[in-house]
């Protein structure tokens, strides 16, 4: 997915849900953001990024650039994502 991908897709959620990895069942906290010139990894971490936050740090990123999520140092393209409750799980 890339980032312009991710940004219309969320455009209409509320700003307040929380990211996670959701990697075979398990869940991992979305931390931050990291850029460089042809991706944006979000960084598996202690407390969730919020999407208001996410979408913020995106604004300045290129809109093709990569998303991708660094799971400890594993980098993996984000395919796509769903919605349970309060929380967007990112895959």
């Amino acid at each position: 997915m890339r980032v312009g991908d991710f940004q219309s897709c969320t455009f209409n959620l509320e700003n307040n849900l929380k990211l996670y990895l959701e990697d075979n069942g398990q869940l991992f906290a979305l931390s931050f953001l990291h850029r460089s010139e042809s991706q944006v990894n979000l960084v598996v971490g202690a407390e969730p990024l919020s999407l208001a936050d996410t979408l913020y740090g995106l604004k300045f990123c290129q809109p093709d650039a990569d998303l991708t999520i660094d799971n400890l140092g594993k980098i993996q393209p984000v395919f796509g994502f769903r919605r349970v409750q309060d929380q967007l799980y990112l895959r």
